[in-house]
């Protein structure tokens, strides 16, 4: 089953049939960074992973504003929250524009 859905900024999930499940995303917007100029965004999988695998998530940076990259916490089979680290001054908002991709299982 595919569903691109990309009219939704390039969300979309794959189910293969052996059961591997790709999920991809693109969040294209602006965050204000914390005292440590630091962000964090709260991505929603389109489509639950099984709650009896692995997932593996991986993400890349579109802007340059973050020096130290990008890295994600509270992975869950629903979400997870990636966490753009180091842009050069606290309490400003950057563009922020970052892809995702993460791989488990549906099955």
């Amino acid at each position: 089953m595919l569903n691109t859905n990309l009219g939704n900024g390039g969300i979309g999930y794959s189910k293969l049939p052996d059961g591997t499940m790709l999920q991809w995303g693109f969040y294209s917007g602006s965050l204000t960074t914390n005292g440590n100029s630091n962000s964090t965004k709260d991505i929603s999988f389109p489509h639950t992973f099984s709650t009896n695998c692995h997932v593996c998530v991986n993400l890349t940076l579109e802007t340059p504003a973050y020096q130290n990259g990008i890295m994600f916490d509270g992975l869950t089979f629903t979400k997870f929250r990636a966490i753009l680290m180091g842009a050069p001054y606290a309490n400003t908002p950057y563009d922020s524009p970052f892809r995702w991709l993460a791989i488990g299982r549906w099955k």
